[in-house]
């Protein structure tokens, strides 16, 4: 699955972006040598927000123009990659209900098992049973209940080996 793609950056995004890889250079080390853990041990990022906001705030409108261009680039970039994100999600959508349908569409094994199973309960009633459209282990299932009913003589254990002898005989499902 793609991913939804990653929201435009703004002016001040950049701004910061650039703002920050300068200070991380040139920054000297940390007071008392103590480096917290996953960091860069130069400064803290409440610190480095703080200044850059000021730094931001001080900065005029003809400063602002490359950045604000960047954004608007970045904005553009957004708007087309998500044009085609929801596009593949509407393609996505749009196969995964052909595949709904197509599975509603097919015929319902709980018919064929109900009458299978009503003549299994009820044996001295002879029933023909024919299932239309039935997977394999279903016409197996109802072969070996239709020879019960024929042959109640038969024991189980020659219904399991008539059906071990079946195509779907053993296998797991």
């Amino acid at each position: 699955m793609t991913e939804k793609p990653k929201r435009p950056m703004t002016a001040y995004n950049f701004f910061f972006q650039a703002q920050r890889q300068m200070l991380l250079q040139h920054l000297p080390g940390r007071a008392g040598g103590r480096k917290p853990r996953n960091s860069h041990g130069k400064l803290g990022f409440a610190e480095m927000a703080r200044f850059i906001s000021a730094q931001w705030k001080q900065t005029t409108m003809e400063q602002r123009a490359p950045l604000q261009q960047l954004a608007a680039q970045d904005k553009q970039r957004y708007q087309r990659e998500m044009a085609h994100w929801k596009q593949q999600q509407r393609e996505r959508e749009q196969k995964r209900e052909r595949e709904q349908e197509q599975t509603r569409n097919q015929p319902s094994h709980s018919t064929c098992q109900s009458n299978a199973m009503d003549t299994y309960l009820q044996p001295s009633m002879p029933t023909a049973m024919t299932c239309t459209n039935t997977t394999p282990l279903e016409d197996a299932a109802t072969l070996l209940l239709q020879q019960r009913i024929d042959s109640s003589a038969m024991s189980s254990q020659a219904m399991l080996a008539t059906f071990a002898s079946s195509s779907w005989g053993g296998q797991q499902v």
